[in-house]
């Protein structure tokens, strides 16, 4: 049953303009550059609370948000589609900026039920259905917020539901994209 909501999320959104979760995998080796090079305001590290999620990393294409070593957030229903979240968000077309599109801040906390309620109803109310909030709930869903700040003061989210066994997250740019993702073992 789990399965068959992550996909069917998954086809609502394959008709959704992915403009911050790039289909490009940034997370390549070959797109990776040094972040000792980046300004001294720049997020390094990862919080503790949500660094078993996720990982900061420096591209070509500047710092991104992404799964942590190891692993992807891949788009759920796909076999090869890997999800990041971009600090060069914000811009009308996105370049190669080394590090000068960086976060300055990247911080995490676990959602209490009533937050979690209104992150459905005011974030995700236009990415999931209703019957599948309501499933999401009845399984006692944990839920992590991501908070990061670019540099050019753009506040993005990273929701993550630990349902289970499962998990199943959201890219917020600020919109929330409608194109959910798993974290899964990365092929690389």
């Amino acid at each position: 049953m789990f399965k068959q909501m992550i996909l069917s999320i998954a086809l609502m959104g394959l008709t959704a303009l992915l403009h911050a979760a790039q289909l490009v995998d940034l997370v390549n080796p070959e797109f990776q550059i040094p972040c000792k090079d980046g300004p001294d305001d720049m997020v390094i590290g990862m919080p503790g609370l949500i660094s078993e999620l996720s990982d900061v990393k420096c591209t070509t294409y500047g710092q991104i948000l992404t799964a942590p070593e190891g692993f992807i957030w891949k788009i759920a229903g796909t076999h090869n589609g890997a999800m990041s979240l971009l600090a060069q968000n914000g811009v009308d077309e996105i370049n190669e900026v080394g590090n000068k599109a960086y976060f300055i801040s990247i911080e995490g906390k676990q959602l209490s039920y009533d937050e979690i309620v209104n992150v459905f109803d005011t974030k995700l109310s236009d990415v999931l259905l209703q019957k599948t909030k309501e499933q999401i709930l009845a399984q006692q869903a944990e839920l992590i917020e991501i908070t990061a700040i670019n540099n050019k003061n753009l506040t993005q989210n990273v929701y993550i539901f630990m349902i289970k066994k499962y998990t199943l997250g959201f890219v917020c740019t600020p919109k929330c994209i409608k194109w959910a993702f798993t974290i899964e073992d990365s092929p690389l």
